[in-house]
């Protein structure tokens, strides 16, 4: 389990630092990137926040069922 929320939180912390690099780089230089490709990277950018918000749901709900398993081992 402990292994699986190590595995999202490296997902989610690569694809942070992955969109902090992209806008950068994309502020840096604007003039340089064509339209199609903002539109690409944008369309990216969102399948992996929806991505990383279906995991971190999943996350919240293994950490509830092993909050209330604990709970009721008490």
């Amino acid at each position: 389990m402990q292994t699986k929320l190590k595995s999202i939180e490296s997902q989610l912390n690569e694809a942070l630092n992955a969109s902090d690099a992209r806008s950068t780089i994309g502020s840096e230089s604007a003039s340089v990137i064509s339209s199609p490709k903002i539109t690409e990277s944008t369309a990216d950018s969102s399948s992996v926040t929806k991505r990383l918000e279906e995991e971190l749901a999943k996350r919240d709900a293994l950490i509830e069922v092993d909050t209330q398993w604990i709970f009721s081992s008490l």
